[in-house]
């Protein structure tokens, strides 16, 4: 998660890059990762996969080109947070039992 606010606060000190969709759209990441975190906690997997699948959408297109070098960082940062939710998935799978059904459009999500 930290990876993202650095990511932005580079974007921010990069000169004619943050404009406004950029930054609509790196706010938009850091909202929905810190809401993917939050639903770990609260909610989830289902409702954070949700989350980073739209931090994911969001970091497309004008911002991502813009972010240069740190782009690697903001890409490790998504992929955590998918990983993140993914451990979380196999940690409850392991709790069901082996007639339940699966949610497999969680996993889609990622």
């Amino acid at each position: 998660m930290r990876a993202v606010v650095l990511a932005v606060v580079a974007l921010l000190a990069t000169p004619g890059v943050a404009n406004a969709t950029p930054w609509q759209s790196a706010d938009r990441v850091v909202d929905r990762l810190f809401d993917a975190q939050t639903e770990l906690v609260l909610s989830g997997p289902a409702e954070a996969s949700r989350d980073v699948a739209q931090a994911r959408a969001a970091y497309a297109g004008e911002l991502r080109e813009g972010m240069g070098s740190v782009d690697p960082e903001v890409r490790r940062a998504l992929a955590d947070a998918a990983r993140a939710v993914l451990a979380r998935l196999n940690r409850e799978d392991g709790r069901r039992d082996e007639g339940s059904a699966s949610p497999g459009p969680v996993r889609g999500n990622l």
